[in-house]
């Protein structure tokens, strides 16, 4: 995931949709199983901790075992083994499971890589200040681009996310400004893996046209995404860069139809985007001329 420079030539319709809401994505995966080393118990143990996590109440065990499709036995012995070890919480009197917050020690792990979210934080906050949108970090998480630091907008927003929400990363403007800027095989890979589909009547659907919009993007260093997620949003973004010249992140500028147009998320909200993923990165040590 190194810096390409274009010098050198290319190698190789409803307004919110629940996945917006609710941040789950759809993936295009092949058969779990295919590898021998794939850890079944591992899986199921995982399953558990998302149906806990997202469910609004505690669930009893019968219930844990209804949604999973586990045996009864085998429900009991995961949450029995994960209330162990503090990931769970069994209520002594209802005897009903909920997700623990020893979960979160796993969160901040992932939020504090590299120092981005800290290093990013008085940047974002000054982008929010500046434009009086909403901006966002976003990172890649296999097909999906995830929330990590998100300032609201001053004004009523048409599209409402928090921070570990997770989107397509192929039709939003994080996800191709990040995609753009991977090697070949590993964003051919992902497109690949992706669910493509139409989440509005603006989403390009066509793997060939993403892909062409890579080196207009490297070109450019942004790019601007007009309703491929959300009816009624439009997105600027640009890459953020490691020390090394990985694409690590994105910035994002997000803003409605009814009061901005893309030439004027161009001319107006483009320049800040690109300025401040580039501080970003030089906070990282990324070296833009070296």
């Amino acid at each position: 995931m190194t810096v390409k420079s274009e010098s050198s030539g290319e190698q190789g319709v409803a307004p919110v949709a629940s996945t917006e809401e609710t941040g789950v994505v759809e993936e295009k995966t092949n058969s779990k199983s295919d590898s021998g080393l794939y850890v079944g118990s591992v899986d199921k143990a995982f399953e558990v901790l998302r149906i806990l996590g997202t469910s609004p109440v505690p669930m009893g065990l019968s219930e844990v075992v209804k949604v999973t499709d586990m045996g009864k036995s085998s429900a009991q012995r995961f949450l029995h083994t994960l209330t162990a070890l503090g990931y769970v919480n069994q209520d002594r009197e209802t005897k009903a499971y909920s997700i623990s917050a020893q979960i979160l020690d796993l969160a901040s792990s992932y939020l504090g890589t590299e120092g981005l979210r800290e290093k990013a934080t008085s940047i974002m906050r000054a982008a929010n200040l500046q434009t009086e949108e909403t901006v966002n970090l976003t990172l890649l998480d296999r097909l999906s681009v995830v929330y990590l630091l998100r300032y609201p907008g001053f004004h009523q927003i048409s599209v409402d996310l928090s921070i570990g929400s997770k989107l397509p990363a192929f039709c939003t403007a994080p996800g191709r400004a990040i995609l753009a800027f991977m090697e070949d095989g590993e964003s051919n890979w992902i497109l690949e893996k992706s669910d493509i589909k139409a989440y509005t009547p603006y989403t390009v659907t066509d793997k060939k046209k993403i892909v062409s919009t890579f080196r207009q993007i490297r070109r450019a260093g942004y790019f601007i995404s007009n309703q491929e997620a959300f009816v009624g949003d439009i997105s600027v973004a640009a890459p953020v860069f490691n020390f090394a010249g990985r694409v690590v992140a994105a910035l994002n500028i997000a803003v409605p139809t009814s009061r901005w147009t893309v030439a004027q998320v161009e001319e107006k909200l483009m320049p800040i985007a690109v300025q401040k993923a580039l501080e970003i990165s030089s906070a990282l040590g990324f070296c833009a001329n070296p």
